[in-house]
């Protein structure tokens, strides 16, 4: 099983299992490595290994990129539970897909959240926050640079870091409890993720993601679901005016 200081890798649009997946990992203290989901072959291995990730959480195939073909020519090894030579640190995958296809040699996200049903989940989250002892300095994610100069570079990130920058969110911009905020940045980036989601649980509040950027879409949804807020770069605001 996964253990404290565990890299696990995770490669997914902003599915709600990008949510579940990142802040269970978080909580049995393992350290989380989001990626760019529009990675290709070459630059998921360079990162795979520079981040010693021991576990891949991933999307099955997206915008006609399949990312287990993908990996299972990097290292079919690991589909046999065996070393890998490409992806050396590599010891199991898990996979999201959206459409319900499994993949024989890999884990199945879905199957995961089941077991999960199936245990008391105040009493299992206390036992494994016990034994883990989880410090609020201990590394929470690895979060690379686009590599716009060299290589990319993974920046380490505690979980305080993580929550001051959330809880300041909330204090300077002023958030009232249940704010609604649409979110259309993905997740794996540190200002979707921590203006958009983590300053959300402080104030019990939601969240309105979008899969990809798309201005009509984006627009029903504001209104549809009564958004008070919008976390957006300069372009996307500019095609919501």
């Amino acid at each position: 099983g996964i253990q404290k200081g565990d890299h696990i890798a995770l490669v997914l649009p902003n599915f709600a299992e990008f949510i579940i997946a990142k802040l269970a990992s978080l909580a049995i203290g393992a350290v989380i490595v989001p990626l760019n989901f529009r990675l290709k072959q070459e630059e998921l291995k360079y990162l795979m290994n520079q981040s010693k990730a021991a576990y891949l959480i991933v999307v099955d195939e997206w915008n006609s990129f399949h990312y287990i073909e993908a990996i299972r020519e990097l290292s079919p090894e690991v589909f046999d539970e065996k070393a890998s030579a490409n992806l050396p640190f590599l010891k199991k995958i898990i996979v999201f897909s959206p459409s319900g296809k499994q993949y024989t040699g890999a884990l199945d996200f879905q199957e995961l959240i089941s077991f999960g049903d199936k245990q008391d989940a105040l009493t299992l989250t206390a036992a494994l926050q016990a034994e883990r002892e989880i410090d609020v300095h201990d590394i929470a994610e690895i979060m690379y640079t686009s590599g716009t100069t060299s290589m990319p570079k993974g920046v380490l990130v505690t979980h305080d870091m993580l929550w001051r920058s959330a809880y300041g969110s909330c204090l300077n911009r002023g958030y009232q409890e249940g704010r609604k905020t649409f979110v259309p940045l993905p997740f794996y980036h540190t200002f979707g993720f921590v203006e958009g989601l983590l300053a959300s649980i402080f104030i019990g509040g939601a969240v309105i993601p979008q899969l990809e950027f798309d201005g009509d879409a984006a627009i029903n949804l504001i209104g549809k679901f009564k958004a008070d807020d919008a976390v957006c770069v300069p372009t996307i605001g500019l095609k919501l005016v």
